[in-house]
């Protein structure tokens, strides 16, 4: 698949997502974008980008979704909501979110979160999402704000 025929969606667009949606544009990928402000958009928009009206309509037309989002409830609300990434997510597409919340081991060790493609966590009926353990928030230590299980998946081999 060229980049020609590869639409490219990306929510949040601060300052760190902002930048990277540029880098992306600049590339030549066909970019659809959202904020909770528009005019975070301005210059997306008029190098070419297409707005989105909400998360839902940009997973309808993205086969990649990047989210750059500042807090974990905004990660979930993205996601998750009626309007959210999930509800209008297409079969096939892949999606990156960045964070500043986890830290590496060391300082020497980058950071690295690990991904599952969004079709195998909907179609897999054995795929769970936790957000509490034993009737309480999941602590920073356990995967805040929700731990992915996947059955047969663990550790470093996933």
């Amino acid at each position: 698949m060229s980049k020609d025929n590869v639409v490219v969606g990306f929510v949040g667009l601060g300052t760190m997502g902002g930048r990277m949606a540029a880098n992306v544009q600049r590339a030549g990928f066909k970019l659809v974008v959202h904020d909770l402000h528009r005019q975070a958009a301005s210059h997306h928009l008029a190098a070419g980008a297409i707005w989105a009206d909400s998360p839902r309509a940009l997973a309808r037309e993205a086969d990649v979704i990047f989210s750059s989002l500042p807090e974990p409830s905004d990660v979930e609300a993205v996601a998750l909501a009626e309007d959210g990434l999930i509800a209008g997510i297409k079969p096939g597409a892949a999606e990156a979110t960045f964070n500043g919340l986890d830290e590496p081991a060391a300082p020497s060790v980058p950071d690295f979160v690990k991904s599952l493609t969004v079709q195998h966590l909907m179609e897999d009926p054995d795929v769970l999402v936790a957000y509490q353990m034993n009737g309480a928030e999941l602590p920073m230590l356990n995967g805040f704000p929700a731990r992915l299980v996947v059955p047969g998946w663990y550790a470093t081999y996933w």
